[in-house]
């Protein structure tokens, strides 16, 4: 299992890799004004081949 996390001040990414599928954890503020940091984080697991993704809202406080 690999961990990655991501801090973009109102938005917080944890990225865990089990075996082929990468589990994105979303926590914070989730709005069409900063939903380009999630489209980042997309393109670098497609960039490595990471194909198959869970995202997990659970920790997510306020989505617009």
């Amino acid at each position: 299992m690999i961990r990655i996390s991501k801090d973009t001040g109102v938005q917080k990414y944890d990225i865990n890799h089990i075996n082929d599928i990468s589990v994105i954890n979303v926590g914070g503020e989730l709005s069409r004004y900063n939903i380009r940091s999630l489209e980042e984080v997309f393109s670098s697991l497609l960039e490595r081949g990471q194909l198959s993704v869970i995202l997990n809202f659970g920790n997510l406080n306020h989505i617009d």
